[in-house]
């Protein structure tokens, strides 16, 4: 009881550290950065060149993404496996649906400047989803070392 009471403080402690961290120094991730320095390059100071700087780093995102899926799968034990593979199944078929609707939805807006708006939103939901993966897979791994 006292063991398991003390596992339960010492990771809200940790989520706690992790959200105090996150506001005072924002550790920006290296695919940010690449997108960042592509979006400042001149010649992609036009919609095909943001998109297509947009392009570059969700497909980095894609990578990994992919990278802790498989992390994942060699983690998790034959149940989690499972309702992992069918919750990532169901989350790409989220994403297509969802890169369809904003690729109509900007596409039919008044200006061009909303292909870029469309580009920069399946980029974030890539991001948000391989950000989600390594957060699975970080949890596992420090409770892991707990033991």
């Amino acid at each position: 009881m006292i063991k398991t009471l003390f596992h339960c403080c010492l990771i809200l402690a940790c989520c706690a550290i992790r959200v105090s961290g996150q506001s005072n120094e924002q550790v920006q991730n290296p695919i940010d950065i690449r997108l960042k320095e592509c979006l400042e390059v001149d010649s992609n100071y036009t919609t095909y060149g943001m998109m297509h700087c947009e392009a570059l780093a969700r497909d980095e995102w894609d990578v990994e993404m992919n990278k802790y899926y498989h992390l994942l799968i060699d983690t998790l034990n034959a149940d989690e496996k499972e309702k992992f593979k069918v919750a990532q199944r169901q989350w790409l078929k989220y994403r297509d649906k969802e890169f369809e609707f904003s690729a109509t939805m900007h596409y039919n807006m008044q200006g061009t400047m909303w292909r870029v708006v469309a580009a920069a939103r399946s980029c974030e939901i890539v991001k948000a989803r391989a950000l989600e993966l390594k957060d699975y897979f970080e949890t596992l791994t420090f409770h892991g070392q707990e033991n």
